[in-house]
């Protein structure tokens, strides 16, 4: 653990799987003891996001900075705007996407920190590949992190609202 820590703006690590997705880490394991995560992220304007998926050994928060994303909790989406606060508990289905015309960002907390190692393996994987890696390879680095994808959910038992809670 450190005696502290100051970040400028855009410093940190970051990690990228793609152009439509950029994670500035903050604060990782070897600064807090493991005890969380802190990062930023930046989501280009139509991001799709990742499959919806259920974390089984950490917990995840969300606070949108810019712009306005949607999250899907269980069954419920939600059309979060700058200002918003999600939490995503483990053993909950969740996913996040920016189907808008603007840029979106976050910051986000893995707690606990170890989580935060799938998006250093994953944009590894991604380098030595040129691009985006298979969903076979994903998934399997998935499941190193005690997460796995989530059921579907028929569209029409998707509950939508502007600001709502699980």
């Amino acid at each position: 653990m450190t005696q502290g820590s100051f970040l400028s703006p855009g410093e940190g690590p970051i990690y990228s799987v793609s152009d439509a997705v950029k994670i500035c880490l903050k604060a990782g394991g070897d600064m807090t003891g493991g005890a969380l995560a802190f990062y930023e992220a930046v989501l280009e304007p139509g991001f799709g996001g990742p499959p919806a998926h259920i974390h089984r050994a950490h917990d995840e928060l969300f606070f949108v900075t810019r712009g306005t994303m949607r999250f899907r909790l269980e069954a419920r989406m939600v059309d979060a705007p700058s200002g918003s606060f999600v939490f995503a508990p483990r053993n909950v289905a969740h996913a996040i996407s920016n189907p808008r015309d603007e840029e979106a960002a976050f910051v986000g907390v893995f707690a606990p920190s170890r989580y935060e190692n799938f998006f250093v393996e994953l944009a590894d994987l991604a380098d030595k590949r040129g691009g985006v890696p298979e969903p076979a390879e994903i998934l399997e680095l998935m499941s190193r992190y005690d997460t796995e994808p989530a059921p579907e959910v028929p569209a029409e038992a998707v509950e939508s609202g502007e600001t709502s809670t699980v």
